[in-house]
């Protein structure tokens, strides 16, 4: 019996060993002005300034040109959860630099999502952008991956939002995605200002499960999906 107990023990170890390594990843935030070092902020780990929550990722501070910088990333366990995908970006930005374009790529990503079948993806994003600009603006974009890794913008594109130039801006769109288990989620926002300016935004991706038949019903039922869910979220 002793000698069973050992073989599987032994056969657990090296079948945890064997897992791939995003099965250990944690919610991760990235951060270029497209010219400095990238700024990678993992969830608990040396640069999150939020250590009480996990789920929760949290930089304050520079990012190359771009001198204010406030961005956080939500998601499970402080969020939904793998089977009730639900990510939010956050960030307050601010670029100082007199002359020339300024480019701000802000990601927040984590893998494990569950959620499988056709589900509606709901993304919409808000906020402002101080002075009016002429050119570049805010877009928001969402993938989903079935890699299962961290920041794979390879894989199926689910929305894109914007270029937003207006002072204050909101936007939302839905779909329909097809996903197999396990999958990586990732929200990319791209910010360009041509001259000094503060940008602030909220961006949201949300998974809902739907059923087969609600395919053949198109977009105004996934609509109706997603405006109970913003209810929901308001009350």
């Amino acid at each position: 019996m002793k000698k069973l107990l050992s073989l599987m023990a032994m056969f657990l170890m090296v079948a945890v060993a064997a897992l791939p390594s995003t099965a250990l990843a944690t919610p991760t935030l990235w951060l270029s002005d497209g010219i400095a070092a990238p700024v990678i902020v993992v969830d608990q780990g040396p640069l999150d300034k939020d250590l009480l929550d996990v789920g929760v990722v949290a930089y304050i501070g520079s990012v190359g040109s771009w001198n204010i910088n406030v961005t956080t990333g939500m998601t499970m366990p402080a969020q939904g959860s793998a089977s009730n995908p639900s990510m939010d970006l956050n960030s307050l930005d601010k670029r100082a630099v007199l002359t020339g374009q300024g480019t701000l790529t802000l990601m927040f990503s984590e893998v494990g999502y569950t959620l499988s079948g056709s589900p509606g993806a709901i993304m919409t994003i808000g906020g402002t952008i101080m002075p009016v600009i002429a050119s570049g603006g805010v877009t928001y974009k969402a993938y989903f991956n079935n890699s299962n890794v961290l920041f794979d913008t390879t894989g199926v594109a689910i929305g894109t939002l914007g270029p937003y130039l207006t002072k204050a801006f909101a936007g939302d769109v839905t779909n329909f995605i097809t996903t197999g288990n396990p999958y990586s989620l990732t929200q990319f926002v791209k910010i360009e200002l041509p001259s000094p300016g503060t940008v602030s935004l909220t961006a949201t991706l949300n998974l809902v499960p739907l059923p087969p038949s609600a395919l053949f019903l198109g977009t105004g039922l996934l609509g109706l999906v997603a405006l109970g869910w913003r209810r929901r979220q308001a009350s």
